[in-house]
């Protein structure tokens, strides 16, 4: 992704129509969208668990209908390029009391995110930095620079991500702060360019030296640690 955040619980809504939004993605990842449609839909009827904490999941509570308007208008474009429905996806809607073949026609009331410029500009540049080759010839009036807006459960409230990081790259930010990124494999200079610009760990901004180098190993470990348990909620270690 990438996209920064998991992939697994990224959907792709370049556009307010679905079936434009399916005509557009590149085969690999419509057979992402079903896969991930349906993991999203299973965890909001309790048939799975986890991914509560993501905001990509958030966004689909209390519209899932709409959501599995969505895979199923996804699935019609896999067949129509050919494939089979190995996703099962006929036979995971009526365990969850849904029928895919009427859904997909039914008027469904959509979310009140649905239609805001900024979210579905920020979707297309997404899908842009996931791949330029592909998308960079759909969206040609989007920035790839562009961040992405995720809506919450609140009407009218976005958070934030991806942003530009101070070093040129792409780095997720949950309400204003740059989320858990495992950092054990950073090499020495990244995380003394990480540690100084989200943990505030020196008074200056002078980055540390290699006399400094000692105490990389501990820190790395205990930031890891440290956001293991707190994935997603602020990437300050001093609240």
């Amino acid at each position: 992704m990438g996209l920064g955040l998991p992939p697994q619980m990224q959907t792709y809504l370049p556009y307010t129509d679905l079936k434009i939004n399916a005509a557009v993605l590149h085969e690999k990842d419509l057979g992402h969208q079903i896969n991930t449609g349906m993991t999203i839909l299973e965890t909001l009827k309790d048939k799975q668990r986890g991914w509560q904490w993501h905001p990509g999941f958030k966004m689909w509570r209390s519209n899932e209908d709409l959501l599995a308007q969505y895979i199923s208008r996804m699935l019609y474009e896999w067949k129509d390029n050919g494939f089979t429905d190995t996703f099962r996806v006929h036979e995971r809607f009526a365990l969850l009391g849904l029928d895919d073949r009427a859904i997909i026609v039914r008027k469904i009331d959509k979310p009140w995110w649905w239609g805001v410029k900024r979210f579905h500009a920020g979707q297309q540049a997404s899908l842009m930095r996931h791949d330029p080759r592909w998308y960079g010839k759909i969206f040609t009036n989007t920035s790839p620079g562009l961040c992405e807006w995720w809506p919450t459960e609140t009407e009218g409230h976005f958070i934030y991500g991806p942003q530009p990081s101070p070093d040129g790259k792409f780095d997720y930010i949950v309400d204003g702060h740059p989320m858990f990124l495992e950092v054990k494999r950073m090499n020495d200079h990244d995380f003394m360019v990480h540690a100084n610009t989200f943990h505030r760990l020196v008074k200056s901004n002078k980055p540390w030296t290699m006399r400094d180098a000692h105490m990389f190993g501990t820190l790395k470990a205990l930031h890891d640690r440290f956001h293991s348990l707190r994935p997603y909620t602020t990437h300050e270690h001093v609240q």
